[in-house]
């Protein structure tokens, strides 16, 4: 088998979609010799910000010399993004190896597993091997029934609560809230950023239950920003940030931390790397991690697609492109306020790729009032809507509206219409993304 043959077999288990449960991973899991009983897990769970807190616990335990395992999805450009140790991503060969051997145990398979489940059970079983001193699990979808959910953390992280997926985790807060808890382990530390009180009442009662002991951000654990900082320059807000930073001081768990700083852009990302901070703190002092340590894995973390942007320099006029992965309401919100606090900008064209299953009215009502166009397309996704259809909604906010088949296609168009100081957002969906990067850095 090669790499391209180990990809496409595991690309053929989409046929079987969607569907949570445990019995498949853990039927997996056996037949691999139950990897995920020989790693210490941080366990990550959340509406949004699950990926950019395991990012910047990935960069920390990297930075203190630790050999650290990330599992997270969906992937931007290379399916590897999805597995990797702090030595890399997953080698092509180790991959392929690995898929290998599913394949022959596959023929005894009495039972059909997703995509997702064969990912996280690939995920596991070479973490396992590499030996690593931490895996850092990002959850799919939920919590309680994810194919993630099958070890007993470190630390548990509920980043917040917000409505997605409520055809498979629930109409109400309070339902989606109790999908998410169910990562909540007995006795195992939780850390959230959560503040609305429909869903922290959850988690609390959660919490209760477990007798897990739960540090919330605001309350357990104090974050005061600092602002956005550009270097060279000072506190500015212009539209073609490359160098920039945001400070911020926390007190933490065990100590106060003044002065730290972070690349990634928009307030929500001081909670995430908050929320990083006090896990690695329950870490401590079982896991030697100097506060040296933690200011540097915090300031060298870098996580694409969120918040990315990219100077267009060949263009006849300075233009910003700006790459974020907002694919539900509470992405959206924060995604537009990350834009009013941080930059400076003449127009916004806004270019948008969404799947059939998000709340595309709710995203266009938080963006639309900033952009001056729209211009829609889609991703190469059987999930994604059809532009089309996201257009008839997009009236209702706009009457500048163009319709691009092809993100390449949006994207020089979006490109011949941006002007000086304009921004061209790209956003969405991580798969429209994904396509956005190929094609800009390719």
């Amino acid at each position: 088998m090669r790499y391209q043959q180990a990809l496409e077999y595991l690309e053929s288990f989409q046929r079987f979609g969607i569907r949570l449960g445990l019995k498949n991973i853990r039927k997996l899991l056996k037949l691999l010799g139950n990897p995920e009983k020989r790693l210490k897990v941080i366990h990550i769970g959340g509406t949004n910000g699950k990926g950019s807190v395991g990012a910047f616990l990935f960069y920390i335990l990297k930075e203190a010399g630790y050999k650290v395992g990330f599992y997270t999805s969906p992937h931007l450009v290379d399916f590897r993004e999805r597995i990797r140790t702090s030595e890399g991503l997953i080698p092509k060969r180790e991959l392929t190896r690995l898929v290998s051997g599913f394949r022959l145990q596959a023929s005894g398979f009495n039972f059909q597993p997703t995509f997702f489940e064969m990912t996280t059970a690939l995920a596991l079983k070479y973490f396992a091997e590499q030996r690593v001193d931490f895996a850092i699990l990002e959850v799919g979808m939920g919590g309680r029934l994810d194919a993630t959910n099958v070890t007993r953390p470190l630390v548990s992280v509920i980043t917040n609560v917000d409505f997605e997926h409520t055809e498979h985790l629930g109409k109400s807060l309070r339902k989606i809230a109790y999908e998410k808890c169910g990562i909540i382990k007995e006795k195992v530390p939780v850390i959230t950023a959560e503040n609305k009180k429909e869903a922290l009442r959850v988690i609390e009662e959660t919490c209760r239950k477990k007798k897990a002991r739960l540090y919330r951000i605001g309350e357990e654990i104090l974050i005061k920003g600092k602002g956005l900082r550009v270097k060279g320059q000072g506190s500015i807000r212009k539209p073609s940030i490359t160098h920039y930073w945001q400070t911020f001081n926390i007190s933490g768990i065990k100590g106060r931390y003044d002065n730290l700083k972070i690349s990634l852009l928009g307030k929500h990302q001081l909670l995430n790397a908050t929320c990083a901070l006090g896990a690695v703190e329950l870490l401590r002092p079982k896991v030697k991690i100097t506060e040296e340590k933690i200011r540097k894995g915090l300031a060298r973390t870098i996580w694409p697609g969120r918040l990315e942007v990219i100077p267009i320099t060949d263009h006849r006029s300075p233009i910003t492109v700006i790459l974020d992965g907002a694919h539900n309401v509470a992405g959206a919100r924060a995604l537009k306020e990350a834009i009013r606090d941080s930059f400076n900008y003449k127009r916004l064209i806004l270019l948008l790729g969404i799947l059939k299953d998000k709340d595309i009215k709710g995203i266009l009502a938080q963006l639309a009032p900033l952009a001056s166009r729209i211009i829609i397309t889609r991703p190469q996704s059987p999930r994604a809507e059809e532009p089309e259809e996201i257009a008839e909604i997009a009236k209702e906010y706009s009457g500048s509206i163009v319709i691009k088949e092809k993100v390449s296609q949006a994207i020089e168009y979006a490109l011949s219409c941006a002007k000086r100081r304009d921004i061209v957002l790209i956003t969405g969906s991580l798969y429209t993304i994904g396509e956005a990067k190929t094609y800009l850095e390719g």
